[in-house]
């Protein structure tokens, strides 16, 4: 096997704690995590108390714009917000494409919102210019110009991160966001291209009815893989569960009060001999609405449970 399950992994959690400069209550845990001969792959829930942070910016929707799905549903009290995500939930907005004007708005994977200023979007590409509460990141964002083209943030220490798989909303004057699907070394490989760390992919879930899909056909925003560079793959699954926000989900995207959440994570067996045999590490549980589960977690059951998880078993 390319990669394993690392054990005292799938209970390393951090205490839930007080950001001061929000005073809200944050909350992360690792549920996988990968070793490899190129890096590792770790799958991170997060959480935090507020509809603020996600809120910010309209990074997910705004008012009643097309719904934008998330890993674990929408806020229960707002719907164009969350409270949990995983760290490869990752994507860039940008508003529009006026150099020197729009705003280039990324979402890091550790949850983070970096801005930039638009460059001009030619066909050549070009390096954005970070506003000021960015720069103290040091990362750079590029586009690479052409057709649809695609957003590479560098983060010193941590990678070039790809974005380049597009969620388009059925109403094409709102903006496309790009979401994760690559990470690459910082530094340039011998042969002059980078080495690819990890490979993201989307597709469309195999349950019915889930709102919010790209109408590019594509599957975004669902994640379906994240493939390391030895092969190890670990694999995501979706149910489809009751909405808080019934009313307010719009049926151009899908059914009214329904969404698509993550249920389990399966790591395949032995990915390079050609088995489609996994194994679940972790399952999720959902508060109940009306006596079904609805989006909003309410724990997580693993196949190997650990002492001092805060596990709900389902």
């Amino acid at each position: 096997m390319a990669g394993g399950v690392t054990g005292s992994a799938l209970a390393q959690a951090q205490a839930p704690g007080i950001a001061l400069s929000d005073l809200t209550t944050r909350y992360s845990q690792v549920d996988v995590s990968l070793q490899g001969s190129v890096g590792g792959l770790s799958f991170v829930r997060k959480y935090i108390s507020s509809d603020s942070t996600w809120k910010y910016m309209s990074m997910l929707s705004a008012g009643k714009a097309p719904f934008l799905p998330s890993p674990f549903g929408a806020s229960p009290t707002f719907r164009n917000s969350l409270r949990w995500w995983h760290g490869f939930y990752s994507f860039v907005r940008p508003r529009s494409f006026i150099p020197g004007l729009s705003t280039w708005a990324v979402r890091d994977t550790d949850g983070a919102i970096l801005e930039y200023t638009a460059c001009d979007p030619g066909s050549t590409g070009c390096f954005a210019t970070p506003r000021p509460t960015t720069q103290w990141s040091g990362s750079q964002l590029f586009w690479t110009g052409g057709t649809p083209g695609s957003f590479i943030l560098t983060q010193p220490g941590l990678g070039r991160f790809v974005y380049a798989a597009i969620w388009q909303s059925p109403l094409s004057h709102y903006p496309a966001r790009y979401f994760l699907t690559r990470v690459e070394d910082e530094v340039l490989s011998g042969s002059g291209a980078p080495r690819v760390r990890l490979t993201l992919q989307y597709a469309v879930p195999p349950v019915a009815d889930c709102p919010g899909l790209s109408v590019l056909g594509n599957g975004v925003p669902y994640l379906d893989t994240v493939t390391t560079a030895d092969g190890a793959r670990l694999k995501l699954y979706y149910k489809q569960v009751k909405s808080h926000h019934k009313d307010q989900l719009d049926t151009a995207v899908g059914p009214q009060g329904k969404e698509c959440v993550l249920d389990r994570l399966a790591l395949r067996n032995d990915p390079n001999s050609g088995s489609t045999a996994e194994t679940v590490v972790a399952s999720f549980n959902y508060v109940k609405i009306g006596g079904k589960r609805s989006g909003g977690m309410g724990g997580c059951r693993r196949s190997r449970p650990a002492a001092g998880g805060r596990l709900v078993a389902r």
